[in-house]
């Protein structure tokens, strides 16, 4: 292995005059693992680099402030080409459980600027009553928490975000192990 790294080097550095970076070019065995652009790849699984995830959510968390009066709609298409991208980026992991996680996580933030901008429950007690719930919800509309409770979710229900066309990262999803090329 190491005849054929200082092989590749040469070939790189001398031929090709591309410059290696010597700090991060090891030897590693599958097992163990390597991150490549943004992918980890283990064995036979391909993931996601916990610093590329860490970037995306910070990048939505940019978007999807609580505390701006723009419309939810607008929020939503700016959103799009984040997620579109994203999506389409990492669409070989093997983890679309991660994907949905994702997804579910930004309508929540979503959910919380709504919220947030009914100001108070007599709006979502109104909508509440529109869709058929029977009981009266007294909750804090600025917290996180809010967000995530039955009430939020029956009023503004996962449907209200398809149909703003938000950007389904799951249908993305193509692992590698579908290929037939790839899985002898």
């Amino acid at each position: 292995a190491r005849e054929f790294l200082a092989i590749a080097i040469n070939i790189l550095e001398i031929d090709m005059k591309l410059k290696v970076n010597r700090n991060k070019t090891r030897i590693t065995t599958l097992e163990d693992g390597f991150h490549f652009l943004g992918f980890e790849i283990k064995g036979e699984r391909v993931g996601i680099e916990k610093s590329r995830l860490k970037r995306f959510k910070e990048k939505v968390r940019g978007l999807t402030r609580r505390n701006q009066s723009r419309p939810v709609k607008e929020i939503v298409k700016q959103l799009n080409p984040l997620l579109r991208g994203f999506a389409s980026y990492f669409r070989i992991v093997d983890f679309q459980s991660i994907l949905r996680g994702l997804l579910s996580w930004i309508r929540r933030r979503l959910r919380a600027i709504i919220l947030h901008q009914w100001k108070t429950t007599k709006k979502l007690n109104r909508v509440l009553r529109r869709t058929g719930w029977k009981e009266k919800v007294n909750m804090r509309m600025n917290k996180w928490r809010s967000s995530h409770s039955k009430a939020a979710n029956y009023a503004i229900p996962n449907r209200f975000f398809e149909e703003m066309n938000l950007v389904d990262m799951t249908k993305y999803h193509h692992p590698l192990s579908k290929f037939p090329i790839l899985d002898p």
